[in-house]
């Protein structure tokens, strides 16, 4: 006997293979050799004009930017470059006078986020600090897995090149792992190191999630307690049900309504957690628990969803006073005092707690 489900998970992976694989013959093997070199004649005169209006643009910015006395942030990385390099017709990267005297000024070489250097800047640190890495005093800091400017030209190579390069003997660059994790409990470290040795590999991240790149745990002073890990997954399909209209969920407001029930059913079980201070156990409080998100950008939908599900809740947001929700609303409000014809503010005033009108009475 056949579990049909699997078959079925089965044929729709085989279909769906075949039709990736059909597309890439279509698209990639359905010319011969010489229709491809024609195509590319036909396309380097159009090539070449994209390359010059490109060209153009640029001297027309530096023009303007020269015109009215300003640089950017990748301008002086630049002409940081051309003042510390020496001319050469080899394209070598010679120290100038400038970055000698630079490097008679440094005793050490400090670099931080080393995975996020692009060329320039790396170019730019070893003209300034001894190149020489048997003897160098160049000090680099980073962690390749937490490389995310990859859309801002850094080059996660330069630090793997001298990740795999160094030796943990200085022979040739010393190479010290820092895997202890003082902050976490051994159940997140395990708990991450167990998702991580699965998805990352020096095809997928760059680098092989091992031993030496695994957290280890290092915090000592936290009971001997077990607290399992939860992972969650959130499908935002809407549930197919009788009535004729849904609410239009979004992906954050569902992430904060299952955290606001997770938080309410730890406070009520109870839960305990570890106080440094008291040495000992005591119940959990709300002011105990944090929200990790990916980006603030999220925030401020979590924390009106948690203010509907009556969970205190507070958050520092750069979007500033004015834009918090009770601010908004009653300048709304002052706006409808001064002219009741401004259809965004009475709208907002409406949907308040100051009216309460649903969205079927504010459409009548």
């Amino acid at each position: 006997a056949y579990d049909e489900q699997l078959v079925e998970d089965v044929k729709k992976l085989r279909d769906q293979v075949k039709k990736e694989i059909s597309s890439l013959t279509e698209e990639l093997f359905s010319f011969q050799p010489a229709t491809y070199v024609r195509h590319l004649r036909e396309m380097k005169p159009i090539v070449a004009t994209i390359v010059q209006r490109v060209q153009r643009f640029a001297d027309l910015l530096k023009a303007k930017k020269d015109e009215k006395g300003v640089v950017d942030f990748s301008d002086l990385e630049h002409y940081c470059l051309r003042i510390l390099r020496a001319p050469s017709l080899e394209h070598e990267l010679k120290p100038s006078e400038a970055a000698l005297y630079y490097r008679a000024q440094f005793a050490e070489v400090l670099v931080d986020e080393y995975q996020d250097t692009n060329m320039v800047q790396e170019s730019i640190l070893r003209l300034v600090s001894n190149d020489d890495e048997a003897t160098g005093n160049m000090i680099m800091v980073g962690d390749v897995k937490q490389s995310i400017y990859g859309f801002r030209l850094a080059e996660p190579s330069l630090f793997l090149q001298k990740y795999n390069r160094f030796t943990k003997d200085g022979d040739g660059g010393l190479r010290i792992d820092l895997a202890k994790n003082f902050r976490s409990r051994k159940e997140i470290l395990d708990g991450t190191n167990f998702i991580f040795r699965q998805l990352m590999t020096e095809t997928v991240g760059d680098m092989r999630y091992d031993d030496d790149a695994a957290l280890r745990f290092g915090a000592q002073d936290y009971p001997d307690k077990q607290v399992p890990v939860e992972c969650v997954w959130i499908n935002e399909a809407k549930e197919e049900s009788d009535e004729e209209e849904q609410e239009d969920v979004t992906a954050i407001q569902l992430e904060a309504r299952w955290i606001a029930k997770k938080i309410k059913q730890l406070l009520a079980e109870p839960f305990f957690v570890y106080d440094r201070r008291l040495k000992g156990e005591r119940r959990l409080m709300y002011r105990d628990i944090v929200i990790l998100c990916r980006s603030m950008s999220s925030a401020s939908a979590m924390l009106e969803e948690f203010r509907k599900q009556n969970v205190p809740v507070y958050a520092e947001l750069s979007s500033g006073y004015f834009s918090a929700t009770e601010v908004s609303v009653m300048l709304s409000l002052l706006k409808v005092i001064d002219n009741p014809y401004q259809d965004i503010p009475l709208a907002a005033v409406l949907r308040s707690p100051i009216v309460g009108l649903d969205e079927e009475a504010l459409a009548r």
